[in-house]
Formats: C-alpha cells, structure tokens, sequence
C-alpha cells in the first residue's frame, strides 16, 4: 500500500512557510495537520512519501514541511471487531458465527 502524504489538494499548505519579515515578526503562524490516521496505516502495512517521491516517517515528513500544530482524533468508538486484530470480543464473533471455541 503506498499513500503520498502530501496530496494535490493539500500540497501548498505543506510547503515551507517563507520567514517573516521583519514587521510581521509578532503575526502568529499556524500551519497544522490531522495525525489521527498515520498509525494504523502504518500498522497496516502503508508507506509514506513526501512531495519528492522519497519514502519516510510521516511526522519527520510534516515536520520538515513547517507543521507547527497537531490534531489527534480519540475515537471513543471501538474499532470493528476482528478474531484477530484489536477490538475483538466475543459477544460479535458469536453473533456473525465467528466465535473461538474452547
């Protein structure tokens, strides 16, 4: 699975921001992204990519991209249940006739 983490709608908003000029120097600059979903594609296997087409860490990939702030989803939610993955109970495995038997 190869994701491109800097995608053609979001590709300007990644790009370095230019220093300040002397008289903007009190202007706050806020460049941020949602990091909610990088683990589990990793988890799954993704690869990253910055804007060169060169593999990397995602978060090296936005930090030398000028990201200065992060949004982090907590789910609250579980994530679908598998007999395998995270999430698994038994009370959905009975139910699709997936259950362990012991």
């Amino acid at each position: 699975m190869r994701l491109t983490l800097a995608l053609a709608t979001t590709g300007p908003l990644l790009a370095p921001a230019a220093p300040a000029a002397a008289h903007d120097r009190n202007r706050l600059t806020m460049l941020g992204a949602d990091v909610s979903t990088p683990p589990r594609a990793l988890h799954l296997g993704a690869t990253f990519y910055d804007q060169r087409g060169r593999r990397g860490d995602p978060y090296e990939t936005l930090k030398k991209a000028g990201v200065n702030h992060l949004r982090l989803r907590v789910r609250t939610t579980r994530p679908a249940a598998t007999t395998t993955g995270p999430g698994w109970s038994r009370r959905p495995a009975r139910r699709d006739g997936t259950a362990l038997r012991s």
